[in-house]
């Protein structure tokens, strides 16, 4: 017989992979929200012309003169490091408490709010993807922290002897908690992980492909093919061919006249 227990510590590891997928999350969800609404809301995005905007222009001209017209995409990708970097370190100083964790998504998300309110371009709409991208992290950073601390540990049945081992010995050694779920016995930690990284993989790739339909959309209505001015009527027995039309096009011409008429 086994019961769940909570261990009140999560690995370091664990830790660290817990903070890694709860800031991918974030991203993944604040860039779903901004694509359905306006992409250059994506936090990634705000935050990245933000830092653009506010270095030196000695900086940008060298960042063009070594990457051309990628700088922009060097730059979010050296932010993306550092956000997987500091998300590492503060899920793994998570083992005993969410704090640290939970305190560098609230500030990533301040910061990301602060981004998008200073754009020149701002209307309050943006502000939805940076509220949804906290959301998302709070929410997976709290479930992969308890799913970090689950164990399944023997309890004697009842009635039995007390058999139990002392405390150090091969039998005394705790079991990872496993989903009860048939045929599958995945971990609880590697089951949550794994839909936790799914999940935000496709929800920044819904994001990318709501934000192209949009753009798409946007285009189509923006083209005008309308003339200022209808064109004038074809005048009656004007014979194109002997203006220098290919006779090929006589039918085509013949065929247009007739609409005109």
């Amino acid at each position: 017989m086994s019961t769940t227990v909570s261990t009140g510590e999560v690995s370091r590891w664990r830790g660290a992979l817990s903070g890694v997928l709860s800031v991918l999350t974030a991203l993944g969800f604040g860039h779903l929200a901004a694509g359905l609404i306006n992409i250059e809301s994506s936090p990634i995005f705000a935050v990245g012309n933000a830092v653009i905007d506010v270095t030196p222009n000695p900086m940008k001209e060298f960042a063009i003169a070594q990457f051309g017209e990628d700088n922009k995409y060097v730059l979010l990708a050296s932010m993306a490091v550092v956000l997987v970097l500091a998300a590492a370190v503060a899920g793994a100083l998570s083992r005993r408490s969410w704090i640290p964790g939970i305190a560098l998504i609230s500030l990533l998300g301040a910061v990301a709010v602060l981004a998008t309110v200073t754009r020149p371009t701002f209307f309050a709409p943006d502000l939805v993807a940076p509220i949804v991208s906290f959301a998302a992290g709070v929410g997976a950073f709290f479930w992969l922290h308890t799913a970090a601390k689950q164990k399944e540990v023997a309890v004697p049945a009842a009635g039995a002897a007390d058999t139990t081992p002392e405390e150090g010995s091969a039998e005394s050694t705790t079991k990872e908690f496993t989903w009860e779920i048939p045929g599958v016995g995945r971990r609880t930690f590697l089951v949550s992980s794994s839909v936790v990284a799914a999940s935000a993989g496709l929800a920044g790739l819904g994001g990318r492909l709501a934000a192209q339909s949009i753009d798409v959309e946007a285009s189509r209505q923006a083209l005008n093919l309308v003339p200022d001015e209808p064109a004038p009527p074809i005048p009656s027995g004007a014979d194109f061919v002997d203006n220098g039309t290919p006779r090929s096009s006589r039918r085509t011409t013949s065929s247009i006249a007739s609409i005109q008429r």
